[in-house]
C-alpha cells in the first residue's frame, strides 16, 4: 500500500531475479509520462518532478492509495525510501549495488549506507530508507499479546514476525522564516 512520492524497490541479490521498482509516485511527472507529454529520462529535470498528486495528511484531496502485492522472486531486499534518497539515485540497481550484500544479513547496515549516500549526495530533503532482507537475516518469536488477555483478542498461538526490517532515517527540521537545516 503506498501514496505519494516514496517508492518500493526489490533489490534481488546476485543469486535471484534484479533489482526493480516496485511502486509508482502520485506526482505531476509521472502523469506527464503516462500521457505521453514527458518523457521518463527527462523527468528528474522536469519542473514536474516534485509536485506530488497524492499525499497523506493536512491539505490532501480523498486518495484512495495504491495497493499490491509482491511476492519476493528469490533472495533479495525490500527497500521503502522517501524521495531524499531516490533523488540521488532513482536506479533500482545503483540502489542494489549500494545496499547488498550487507541488506540480507544486516539490514541496518544497509539502510545506514543508502542514508549516508544521500547525505553525501547533498541531503536537501528528508531522507529515510527501510530494508527488509528477503527471506529474512534471523527469525524470532513474538507475542505482542499478554498471556493474560482473554483468547477473543489474543491470537490462538504465538504470532512469528521475522526480525526483517531496519530502518535508518535523517530528518531535515524547517527553521521558522524559511530556511532548513
Amino acid at each position: 500500500c503506498w501514496l505519494g512520492d516514496s517508492r518500493g524497490y526489490w533489490l534481488g541479490a546476485a543469486t535471484g531475479p534484479a533489482a526493480r521498482l516496485l511502486t509508482r509516485d502520485d506526482s505531476l511527472a509521472e502523469e506527464k509520462v503516462a500521457a505521453g507529454e514527458l518523457a521518463l529520462a527527462d523527468v528528474g529535470a522536469s519542473s514536474y518532478a516534485h509536485v506530488p498528486t497524492g499525499w497523506v495528511g493536512h491539505g490532501a484531496d480523498p486518495f484512495e492509495p495504491h495497493v499490491t502485492t509482491f511476492e519476493p522472486p528469490g533472495p533479495g531486499a525490500l527497500l521503502l525510501c522517501s524521495d531524499g534518497l531516490w533523488n540521488y539515485q532513482p536506479n533500482a540497481r545503483g540502489l542494489a549495488e549500494m545496499a547488498l550484500p550487507a541488506a540480507l544479513t544486516d539490514p541496518l547496515a544497509a539502510a545506514r549506507t543508502l542514508v549516508s549516500f544521500a547525505l553525501e549526495a547533498g541531503g536537501s530533503d528528508n531522507i529515510t530508507a527501510v530494508v527488509m532482507p528477503c527471506p529474512p537475516a534471523r527469525a524470532a518469536r513474538h507475542s505482542h499479546f499478554p498471556a493474560g488477555q482473554p483468547a477473543a483478542v489474543r491470537p490462538p498461538a504465538p504470532v512469528h514476525i521475522p526480525q526483517c526490517t531496519a530502518a535508518a532515517s535523517h530528518g531535515i527540521r524547517h527553521i521558522p522564516g524559511g530556511s532548513y537545516r
